[in-house]
C-alpha cells in the first residue's frame, strides 16, 4: 500500500505538467509551468489524439517534465475502501508506518494490473484531513483508492502520450474530478461528466468516495439520459443519507437542458435523501479553464 502524495515524487525545480484527459472521441490537453512553486495555467486544445492537440496547444514549452493522464472508466477496476480503528495512545501522533498496517488490512483488487492507489481521504475524530500522518488522536477513518485496467488497455494510454515526454502517471479522471467536488463539497456530492455519447458519475458523502460508475449515454440521448442516471445511482448501492448537492460538468453541449430535467427528477423518492438537492453546472477553479469541459483537465492537474 502506497501512502498519498503527488503523481510525481520528484518534482524538478522548474516544472513543466501536461495534462491529457483521454476520452472515446479523441483527446482534450492542457498545459501548466511552474512559477515559485505555484502551477499556472499555459493553453489548452482537444484533437481526435493527444499528438495532434498537442500540435495545436499555444505556448508549448521546449520541454515536458511531467505528464498525466486521465483514462475513462469504463473497463476500470475500482474499490474505495474505508478503514476505521480506535487507536489506544490518541496523544501520540500517527506515525507513516501505522497508516501503512492499517491499509493492509484491505483485501487484493481483482485486475491485470493495479495503476493508481490514493488516499482520498482520512478523519481523525472526526474531522476530516487529507494528510494523518503526525496528527493526534483516538478514532481514525482512511478512505483508500485503487484501479486496476487490462495491461493493453494502459499499454495503450502509454503509446498515446510516450511522444509527449516521460512515464506518465495515469489516473482515472473520474477519481480526480471527485477528489475536485469534494473541496467544494465536504458533506458530499453527486458529480456527473457528461459528453456527448456517455457519462461517468462519482458520489461523495462525509468525506468519502462511495464509488464510481459510467454509461454509454450523454447528451445527445438526452431522452434517455434520466433512465441511465438512476440505473447507474442504484448501481451505487448507497445506502444511506445522501448528499444534497448535484453537480454537472463535461463536454456535452446542453448541460443546462439536462439540469433542466435533472429539476423535475423525483430525487426523494429514488434514493435516501432528506430534501431536494442543488443542481449546478460545475466550473474549473482555474480562470483560464473556465468551460465545464475543462473540469477534467483541472482536477487531473491538481493529483499532478
Amino acid at each position: 500500500m502506497k501512502l498519498p502524495g503527488k503523481l510525481f515524487k520528484q518534482q524538478p525545480s522548474s516544472r513543466h505538467l501536461l495534462v491529457v484527459q483521454l476520452k472515446a472521441a479523441g483527446a482534450r490537453l492542457a498545459y501548466f509551468h511552474d512559477d515559485q512553486g505555484e502551477l499556472l495555467f499555459g493553453g489548452n486544445a482537444a484533437a481526435t489524439s493527444a499528438e495532434e492537440a498537442y500540435a495545436l496547444l499555444p505556448n508549448k514549452p521546449a520541454h515536458i517534465t511531467d505528464v498525466v493522464v486521465g483514462l475513462p472508466f469504463r473497463s476500470l477496476i475500482d474499490a474505495s475502501t474505508v478503514v476505521r480503528y480506535r487507536r489506544s495512545a490518541p496523544q501520540t501522533k500517527i506515525s507513516e508506518d501505522e497508516v501503512k498496517n492499517a491499509l493492509e488490512q484491505i483485501p487484493p483488487l481483482a485486475g491485470e494490473e493495479i495503476f493508481f492507489e490514493d488516499l482520498f481521504n482520512a478523519k481523525v475524530d472526526g474531522l476530516t484531513t487529507l494528510e494523518p500522518v503526525e496528527r493526534m488522536g483516538e478514532v481514525i477513518e482512511l478512505n483508500y483508492y485503487q484501479a486496476s485496467a487490462p495491461k493493453s488497455l494502459l499499454g495503450g494510454a502509454r503509446e498515446h502520450v510516450k511522444k509527449l515526454g516521460g512515464e506518465p502517471g495515469i489516473v482515472p479522471s473520474a477519481y480526480a474530478i471527485a477528489k475536485l467536488s469534494a473541496q467544494s463539497a465536504p458533506k458530499g456530492a453527486l458529480t456527473l461528466e457528461i459528453d456527448q455519447h456517455s457519462t461517468e458519475i462519482s458520489l461523495t458523502s462525509e468525506g468519502h468516495l462511495v464509488g464510481i460508475k459510467s454509461f454509454d449515454i450523454g447528451g445527445d440521448q438526452k431522452e434517455f439520459f434520466l433512465a441511465a442516471l438512476e440505473a447507474a445511482t442504484e448501481e451505487l448501492g448507497h445506502t444511506e443519507l445522501w448528499p444534497e448537492s448535484v453537480y454537472l460538468c463535461g463536454s456535452a453541449t446542453n448541460l443546462e437542458e439536462i439540469r433542466s430535467e435533472m429539476l423535475a427528477y423525483p430525487w426523494t423518492k429514488k434514493v435516501n435523501m432528506m430534501n431536494f438537492p442543488k443542481i449546478e453546472v460545475l466550473h474549473p477553479l482555474s480562470v483560464n479553464l473556465s468551460l465545464p469541459a475543462d473540469v477534467g483537465l483541472n482536477a487531473l492537474s491538481l493529483l499532478g
